[in-house]
Order: C-alpha cells, then sequence, then structure tokens
C-alpha cells in the first residue's frame, strides 16, 4: 500500500510572507538579498515537497518528491532493515525510524492514512525485524 505526507505547508506560508514584507525593507543593504533570496527559494520549494512510503512483500520503498521529480528513492529489503523504533513525536503523534545499512534512516511521521504505524508493526513481525516500542509511544497505543 502507498502511504503519503506533505510538509507542514502553513508554517512555510507564513515564513515566506514574513520573507516578502523583508524584502522591501531592505534598502542599501543589498548584501542582505544574497541570504534572503536563497532561503525564500528554498521555502518556497519546500512548500511542493511530498513524501511517499510504499510497503510491498519485503521491502520498503521511500521516495521524496518536489512537483513531480524524484529527488530521492531509496528501496530497503527486509533484510538491510536493522531495527524499527516506534516514538512519540509531538504532543500525539507516533513517528517510526527505520534504520538500515545504508544510506539515510527513514522517518516516518504525518503519513496517511493512518493505519501505516500498524502496517508496519505486522510488517517487521512478519519478516521478524527488531522493534523498539518506546515508552511514550506504548502511551498512545493506549489511548486508541
Amino acid at each position: 500500500m502507498i502511504y503519503q505526507a506533505k510538509t507542514m505547508r502553513l508554517a512555510y506560508v507564513m515564513i515566506l510572507m514574513m520573507l516578502i514584507t523583508v524584502f522591501p525593507s531592505i534598502d542599501g543593504e543589498l548584501w542582505m538579498l544574497y541570504y534572503l533570496i536563497p532561503f525564500a527559494l528554498f521555502v518556497l520549494i519546500s512548500l511542493f515537497l511530498d513524501f511517499r512510503l510504499e510497503v510491498d512483500d519485503g521491502c520498503l520503498t521511500f521516495k521524496i518528491n518536489v512537483f513531480t521529480f524524484t529527488i530521492y528513492h531509496k528501496t530497503v529489503s527486509h533484510q538491510q532493515i536493522k531495527m524499527m523504533t516506534f516514538k512519540r513525536a509531538g504532543w500525539a503523534q507516533k513517528c517510526v525510524i527505520v534504520k538500515h545499512d545504508k544510506g539515510f534512516n527513514f522517518r516516518i511521521l504525518n503519513f496517511t492514512p493512518q493505519n501505516i504505524y500498524d502496517e508496519l508493526m505486522v510488517f517487521a513481525s512478519r519478516y521478524e525485524i527488531p522493534m523498539n516500542k518506546k515508552k511514550d509511544y506504548l502511551l498512545l497505543e493506549k489511548m486508541k
């Protein structure tokens, strides 16, 4: 099944609006444009980030897209996964960190639909991947 997450767009829009209000007040300080323009471009591109996680038979595929361009793509089989750590992120959000042999660890947070955490537990138990559930995560599970 394919799960999807998007960035917190409201926060990025607020930052972009603040940057736009700062641009006219620069007057003679042109050196500030060397920092503000790249930062504004970074925030603008971050608005359109899209994260996808696909759980297949024996492998996890993690993609990061900007618009329709894939900027990061990693497929990890169950043999390459060292551990899955289930944590709490924020006040009442669940998070899973998938640690594997090579490359960046996957941080799975704010993905929809919400049954991704249950499916990852089933995936880990099916392929005998070590799971570590933190105390705070166990509290979130009880609240369900």
